[in-house]
């Protein structure tokens, strides 16, 4: 429903951010199509002098050649590939995390608008009816009897309802601007509708991106610390070079293949004190990750909890606002019969627009923190 709205709406710091975090994607995807070997060409010119007691003995030399390194650690590779697949994954997660804020930003900026909207026709609506108040009591103030206080107390309301309307226009415009949208282009009786939204199901599965991230980075942390602990083992790689020299007596080709190994005896306590620091890490790591599944849970009772204060809330304004109506055209029909009671109508109709005006602004709140509850659970469809 709200895509034909937010598809529209484009924020450049949004966009830039997100791709920001593709590209890192993109460069691990890269590196995964990389094989582990190195070739590489070689050529050296020289010119030697070598001074005899008898005479200069001169010689030129030409060596150019190809030479070839194939690491054959098997597990480093295997380490090497998991660890890039764990990258992606934990740079997935924040991708999602900025796709639902970018698409939880857009949805907040168009309640924003639609907000403004309502409100701007419902205190027109309780301006029009202050006014019609004002000249009734300033009709009475001719005849002679005294209302003044009561022409006060409206003019009081007049204003505080035109400051009210000043400011809500400012707001208007400014989110309008924001997204670069004119107030033709988001029509809010049709936006209004995203306020019968399905209501919370405690069976629905949340996958929050931030506990996805968190996974990964301590799979990372498990993949880092077996990388540690093969340090010290034995580093093979095979190596095949070609060479041809060239020097005033002739020329020789020679190929040579090689074996070759590493093994580190010591290396000052560096190791040790990465896996120290490995096996730290992974403990944080593991109490986050366990402190997010708990936040989580308490995230849906919570939720839970303040939907049903909010459409309770939401309801009993809808069963005031009914009463007012009702109210209304009884009063509609006494003054058809004649008799004077359009005071007690001015009266129902501003505080039907008060209850009107709180009801709405109950009704954001209610979607805004819907919107931020889907945010965290990661619960929007297509973000």
């Amino acid at each position: 429903m709200l895509d034909e709205f937010t598809n529209d709406i484009q924020l450049t710091e949004f966009e830039i951010q997100i791709e920001e975090i593709e590209l890192e994607i993109l460069k691990i995807d890269e590196e995964m199509k990389q094989i582990p070997l190195i070739i590489s060409a070689t050529g050296k010119l020289s010119h030697t002098s070598e001074i005899s007691n008898e005479f200069w003995d001169k010689d030129y030399g030409e060596v150019v050649g190809i030479n070839s390194s194939y690491d054959i650690n098997i597990w480093k590779q295997k380490l090497k590939e998991e660890s890039q697949k764990t990258r992606i994954k934990i740079y997935n997660a924040e991708l999602q995390v900025k796709k639902n804020d970018y698409y939880k930003r857009k949805i907040e900026t168009l309640i924003d608008i639609v907000e403004s909207q309502e409100l701007s026709k419902i205190l027109l609506n309780e301006k029009s009816f202050l006014s019609d108040k004002l000249r009734y009591f300033a009709q009475i103030q001719l005849g002679g009897d005294n209302k003044q206080l009561e022409i006060s107390e409206v003019k009081v309301r007049l204003g505080e309802v035109s400051d009210k309307l000043t400011a809500n226009k400012i707001k208007l415009d400014q989110n309008l601007a924001y997204v670069g949208l004119s107030a033709n282009a988001i029509p809010s009786p049709k936006v209004m509708t995203v306020f019968d939204v399905n209501r919370f199901e405690l069976a629905c599965e949340y996958d929050p991106p931030e506990l996805v991230k968190l996974a990964a980075e301590l799979r990372l942390l498990e993949i880092e610390e077996a990388s540690l602990e093969k340090t010290n083992e034995l580093d093979l790689s095979i190596g095949l070079s070609i060479e041809q020299r060239r020097t005033h007596l002739g020329h020789s080709n020679e190929a040579v293949l090689s074996l070759s190994g590493k093994l580190p005896l010591y290396d000052g306590g560096k190791n040790s004190t990465d896996r120290y620091i490995s096996k730290k890490s992974k403990s944080l790591k593991i109490k986050g990750l366990k402190r997010a599944s708990q936040d989580l849970d308490l995230l849906i009772k919570q939720r839970r909890s303040s939907e049903r204060v909010f459409t309770a809330s939401i309801t009993s304004l809808d069963v005031q606002i009914a009463e007012i109506d009702k109210s209304l055209i009884e009063l509609n029909a006494r003054q058809k019969m004649g008799q004077s009671v359009f005071l007690e109508i001015a009266d129902k109709k501003i505080q039907k627009s008060k209850l009107q005006e709180a009801q709405l602004r109950l009704k954001c709140e209610f979607l805004e923190d819907w919107i931020t509850f889907l945010r965290k659970v990661n619960g929007f469809k297509n973000p």
